[in-house]
């Protein structure tokens, strides 16, 4: 994740997330909210490790949930 392309921001509630940006400035994801600024930052961080340490495959299969969880 390149630097600056995660922010940590402050909620109309207070609660604090983080949005993950792509290159070109384009919103990707947001985090989850937390309730205190540090526990959010941590977030980042292991956002940070778990990316650095992912391998990106060539190719991305989607699978189709089972019936059965559509029966459900």
């Amino acid at each position: 994740i390149a630097a600056g392309n995660i922010r940590a921001v402050i909620t109309r509630n207070g609660d604090y997330i983080f949005k993950i940006f792509k290159g070109n400035g384009q919103l990707l994801c947001l985090g989850e909210h937390y309730n205190e600024k540090q526990l959010c930052l941590n977030a980042i961080e292991s956002v940070k490790r778990f990316a650095a340490a992912t391998e990106i495959p060539e190719t991305i299969v989607l699978e189709e949930e089972s019936k059965e969880k559509e029966d459900a």
